[in-house]
């Protein structure tokens, strides 16, 4: 997973299928947990910590639809 900022806000994440830089607008105070294009495979970021696991779908430009999950 790339990303370009280290906490929320406006951020800039590749997509997982074919690396296409994609904006996401998060919680200013979210992590990035993990990104898929393959949400129904739904990881369980409660197991690993993440208090308040949320998710958000964001269409890339090559047609995928990338579920970003987050904690916030």
């Amino acid at each position: 997973m790339e990303v370009t900022a280290e906490e929320g806000g406006i951020t800039t994440v590749a997509c997982p299928e074919c690396h296409t830089d994609i904006t996401v607008s998060l919680p200013r105070d979210a992590e990035i947990l993990s990104l898929t294009v393959a949400p129904e495979e739904r990881p369980d970021h409660g197991a690993n910590g993440a208090s308040r696991p949320r998710d958000i779908e964001i269409p890339c430009s090559c047609g995928e639809q990338v579920t970003v999950f987050f904690d916030w």
